[in-house]
């Protein structure tokens, strides 16, 4: 019989495997941050003689829950961001990352009722604009003080490759952020 035809007509990424890596990335950058506040909180809220065991007991206590609503919301908000990608098309820019601050953020507030979720999901775009920006802005500076990537290999077995592109430094984000800036 064969596969049937799908009725659209782009090629979808997997979503699946980038929600995955979103959320564990999420997982271990928010267990670093999180596990070094929680234990200079700790330290800071003990008496003398028993800083250090108070700050391993405040980051064994409260890590474990503050991470996981991170990481939680990091699936909500990758899941927003994959539905907008699919919803436009397929196509990838910083319209859908804005999009899916957006939602995320008005869905953990809407217990709040429409008037929170809306204010919530304003101040969402408003942060993930303004870091999409700081990336930019980030990103051309490095353009103009880093010399060229370029690298010319003159000697040994492989001196008939004159040059080869290196990849730039975080070229993941790179690819995130100049989606949608033109040049």
């Amino acid at each position: 019989m064969g596969r049937q035809k799908p009725f659209y007509d782009w090629p979808i990424p997997d979503h699946r495997h980038r929600l995955v890596d979103f959320v564990g990335e999420a997982f271990l950058i928010g267990a670093a941050g999180v596990s070094a506040y929680q234990f200079v909180r700790g330290l800071r809220g003990a008496p003398s003689g028993g800083r250090l065991a108070a700050g391993a007991h405040a980051v064994r206590a409260n890590t474990p829950r503050v991470v996981g609503s991170f990481a939680a919301f990091s699936a909500v908000y990758c899941a927003a961001e994959c539905a907008v990608s699919v919803a436009r098309g397929g196509k990838e820019d910083t319209w859908n990352s804005i999009a899916a601050g957006a939602a995320a953020a008005a869905l953990k507030h809407s217990r709040r009722g429409a008037f929170g979720a809306a204010r919530a999901g304003l101040i969402g775009a408003s942060a993930v604009a303004a870091a999409v920006g700081v990336f930019h802005i980030a990103f051309e500076w490095l353009d103009h003080t880093t010399p060229s990537r370029r690298t010319t290999i003159t000697t040994g077995p492989l001196a008939p490759v004159a040059t080869a592109q290196l990849p730039p430094p975080l070229a993941h984000w790179r690819s995130v952020v100049d989606k949608d800036v033109p040049t």
